[in-house]
């Protein structure tokens, strides 16, 4: 399903959802006063989209802030020793080219490629379209390999 797609994609941005009013969004307001006849109530499905269980974020961040080489980086980067275009510092936690680096040792990888793969966010796409789902949000170090 298409929302899977932009979910992969919003996970990991902190963002709020404003209302716009259908009076100022006017392809929203012309599909919603489509008239239909009502659903009876046995045939509606319930659809839902949930973040992966199993992948808890702040797990990631602990081994991030547990990790010295990628803190050495950061300092680096906040207190202007090093300049890479590449790397940026946000929310103190280090991206590469706007995706989260976290350690190449980390326990949670192989739980990141299931979620990527095999979960709600997954859609068992493939080896390239997960390896892209997955680079679309995070870096290590040697992850093609």
């Amino acid at each position: 399903m298409e929302y899977q797609k932009w979910l992969t994609k919003l996970l990991g941005y902190n963002f709020d959802i404003i209302f716009k009013p259908g009076v100022e969004n006017k392809a929203a307001d012309g599909l919603s006063r489509i008239i239909s006849e009502p659903l009876p109530l046995n045939s509606v499905e319930l659809f839902s989209v949930t973040v992966p269980a199993n992948l808890q974020i702040q797990d990631i961040y602990k081994e991030i802030a547990g990790d010295v080489q990628i803190q050495e980086q950061i300092k680096k980067i906040v207190e202007r020793l090093e300049e890479k275009k590449e790397f940026t510092v946000a929310n103190g936690r280090l991206l590469r080219n706007g995706k989260l680096v976290i350690p190449s040792s980390s326990s949670k990888i192989p739980l990141i490629l299931n979620e990527f793969h095999t979960g709600v966010v997954g859609g068992h796409s493939g080896i390239l379209k997960t390896v892209k789902r997955v680079q679309s949000v995070y870096y290590w170090k040697q992850m093609i390999k």
